[in-house]
């Protein structure tokens, strides 16, 4: 008995760590490098500018190099959210040194990288403790594979964007969720706020499972959590734009209106269809596993044990999709 134990627990931790370490090897040799895009451009900006010029303040020849800058009274910002910027600070500090230059296509960049590469390697680890809270040890690691190459997560594993190192801290936020920690799964969901805006969203379904399992006391500490890092962004804003309410995609170069003018409601559905289905980008063309997925979520739901857990993984989903469906760029925006 205690033999068949201790072969049990050997195979846990050996395809535990696999499901960091098999993912992590092809990411870190798949990196993007000198073939990125000008997007993650504006977030290279921000970090050489906080730990060489000590100012998340732009120089207008240093903005000019990236289509995600705002321009507020003058003034030069990065437009994305500057959480991904600030974290992997220390791995881009390394490539600014060896670099001894601000260049966009430098050590700098492969290093952000890698640190892009490692959240999603230790979200893919993730996904295998919170499947194994339901499944067996070789489903959970079929799930963390499935999550770490037949999802959107390898393509913006490689490349230095906000994406993957968000879905590191929503994903640690629901881990924690489900484990009966409401403050710190709202303390990691108010870093993925810092690092991507539309992980707000996320505290919808968040704040409904804390109700669902621990009340109003589970819903004050969640959102107790999330102030505690969530007011980080806000003091950014501060820097910036010496107003807290004021966010840097409200004032991105390339706008044509307001902010909530890019949004089109009459378009929603459309939209919604073309996220799923569309050859373009569509979720189920390029990651049909999706469809198991759903299939998955539907037996959960049908055990008392599993329907707030089967709930709370499809609001997820939804919630987000249901956004970018209200979007007026689906596609690339």
């Amino acid at each position: 008995m205690l033999e068949v134990w201790v072969r049990r627990r050997s195979t846990d931790l050996v395809l535990y760590i696999l499901s960091f370490v098999v993912p992590f090897t092809v990411y870190a040799l798949t990196l993007n490098g000198y073939y990125a895009s000008d997007h993650p451009n504006s977030m290279l900006d921000l970090q050489y500018s906080l730990l060489v010029n000590h100012t998340p303040i732009l120089p207008s020849w240093m903005a000019s190099n990236s289509v995600d800058v705002s321009l507020y009274h003058g003034v030069y910002s990065s437009a994305i959210a500057p959480g991904a910027s600030i974290l992997s600070a220390p791995f881009g500090a390394v490539g600014i040194l060896l670099d001894k230059q601000f260049t966009l296509f430098g050590w700098q960049r492969l290093f952000d990288e890698l640190f892009v590469a490692l959240c999603a390697s230790l979200s893919s680890l993730l996904v295998f403790r919170v499947a194994r809270m339901f499944w067996g040890a070789k489903a959970s690691f079929f799930a963390s594979l499935t999550f770490s190459f037949g999802t959107l997560v390898w393509p913006y594993a490689t490349v230095l964007f906000q994406h993957d190192v968000a879905t590191l801290f929503v994903l640690l936020g629901a881990y924690f969720s489900l484990r009966g920690k409401p403050r710190s799964a709202g303390f990691t969901l108010g870093v993925a706020m810092l690092v991507d805006y539309t992980a707000t969203l996320f505290f919808i379904p968040y704040v409904w499972l804390a109700q669902k399992k621990w009340g109003l006391r589970g819903v004050v500490n969640l959102s107790l959590g999330c102030v505690l890092s969530g007011w980080t962004g806000l003091a950014y804003n501060f820097w910036v734009f010496k107003n807290p309410l004021i966010f840097p995609e409200e004032y991105w170069v390339g706008a044509h209106g307001s902010l909530f003018s890019r949004f089109t409601p009459s378009l929603a559905p459309e939209h919604f269809a073309l996220l799923l289905f569309s050859p373009y980008r569509g979720l189920a063309l390029f990651s049909p596993i999706l469809v198991v997925g759903a299939v998955s979520l539907y037996h959960m739901s049908r055990s008392p044990k599993l329907y707030e857990a089967a709930v709370f993984f499809a609001s997820l989903f939804t919630v987000n999709l249901v956004f970018y469906s209200f979007w007026g760029d689906w596609g690339g925006g």
